[in-house]
């Protein structure tokens, strides 16, 4: 484990370590937080932060066994719906364990590392200097953090019973749904950082190619998310094309992206396991609820919804995933065009540099290369669990 004598050349920036404190401080409640970052710099979870999360699985192993010996006994009589619920518990749990235990107790260097990385990034494309970029990412996870607390809350609300026994056991389900919910959204926005720094990019290289004769004086900084003419006003102040080391530049993203691949990738494939079979187990249960008439009214509010917000991260990831890899599409169109306009020089090297490593080692976020994020993956996973569960009604019904 590093300690923070060793990262004293490694300090980050408060913006940056503001744009993740939101994240930060709730897992670090909830015990799951990758990193601990004090006075801006960034180390791997301390001895006794790591025994406070094998504390917090214990809590929650003991939550869902209260679950399963108070709650789940009303299902004895229906085998089948009581087999059902029991798959559904452990899902969840195994979820949240094997959740916790990967990034408290795995690739700890790897994930001080890519903060570190990220951070010379910003200093190299000067972006460090610029709020809006960081700015941006705060308020999204600010937004992210709060509509999912908010959510859980009054999803355990609506669980409230007269026993005081199973209430209590019920935070166990809530605090392991809400660490791993909390995980995929730090996912999901983290790829506003590599989208921004692209778009930032194909921005030095839209001034070389139109000039900055059209920019506006202003910078429209009050835009909620910065356009393209915000980020080429601040790209104009910085940087030029004929001198900014774009390539490198590029490179250093790429290489950060399958840092981020190879740290998420593990949680991306519990995710989507557990979207899929959580899904199917929701929806029999819910159908053989209501023909029983055995369903509280509670189960079903809390299983659709949590399911429900499982489809909104999956289509959150996939449409950014999707939007990043057309940006990717800009900036070869750009090279291209850059290609057709000079026919010798250092522009034209670094211009086909660029374009050598797009076509070579194009970026995408894949699941140990088993599928690829994208719209077309999250289509045919929909569809994919659509035809099931249609078939799970006929067996059902008929």
């Amino acid at each position: 484990m590093k300690s923070s004598e060793y990262l004293s050349s490694d300090m980050l920036d408060e913006s940056l370590l503001k744009s993740f404190a939101p994240f930060r401080l709730v897992q670090m409640i909830l015990g799951s937080c990758r990193v601990d970052a004090k006075y801006r710099f960034v180390t791997s979870p301390t001895t006794l932060q790591r025994a406070y999360s094998v504390t917090c699985l214990l809590v929650v192993l003991i939550c869902y066994s209260t679950i399963l010996a108070h709650y789940f006994a009303r299902y004895v009589a229906f085998p089948h719906i009581y087999y059902i619920n029991f798959v559904s518990l452990f899902l969840h749990y195994a979820t949240f364990a094997c959740n916790v235990i990967h990034v408290r107790f795995v690739n700890n260097d790897s994930n001080v590392k890519f903060y570190i990385k990220m951070q010379e990034i910003d200093r190299k494309l000067n972006a460090d200097h610029n709020k809006i970029f960081n700015d941006v990412l705060f308020k999204t996870n600010v937004m992210s953090v709060a509509a999912t607390a908010l959510v859980s809350l009054l999803l355990y609300a609506s669980a409230l019973s007269a026993d005081a026994v199973v209430t209590a056991s019920f935070a166990g389900p809530l605090v392991a749904q809400v660490t791993s919910t909390f995980e995929w959204l730090n996912c999901a926005n983290l790829l506003i950082y590599f989208y921004i720094r692209i778009r930032y990019i194909n921005a030095i290289i839209t001034n070389h190619l139109r000039g900055t004769a059209d920019l506006p004086v202003e910078e429209y900084t009050k835009n909620i998310f910065p356009t393209m003419k915000t980020l080429r006003c601040l790209a104009s102040k910085t940087h030029d094309f004929k001198f900014s080391d774009t390539d490198v530049y590029l490179q250093d993203i790429f290489e950060q992206l399958l840092r981020f691949q190879s740290l998420y990738r593990f949680q991306m494939f519990l995710f989507c396991f557990k979207f899929f079979t959580a899904t199917l187990l929701t929806f029999e249960f819910i159908l053989l609820g209501l023909q029983h008439d055995i369903i509280k009214r509670f189960e079903f509010i809390v299983l659709p919804t949590v399911t429900a917000i499982d489809l909104i991260i999956i289509v959150v990831i996939c449409v950014r995933c999707e939007a990043f890899y057309r940006e990717i599409k800009t900036t070869k169109y750009l090279c291209i065009t850059v290609l057709s306009l000079i026919y010798s020089g250092p522009l034209r090297r670094k211009a086909i540099k660029m374009l050598k490593m797009i076509k070579e080692k194009p970026p995408h976020f894949s699941v140990y290369d088993m599928w690829r994020m994208d719209a077309a993956t999250m289509i045919k996973m929909i569809n994919l669990v659509t035809t099931l569960m249609v078939t799970i009604l006929q067996f059902t019904l008929l």
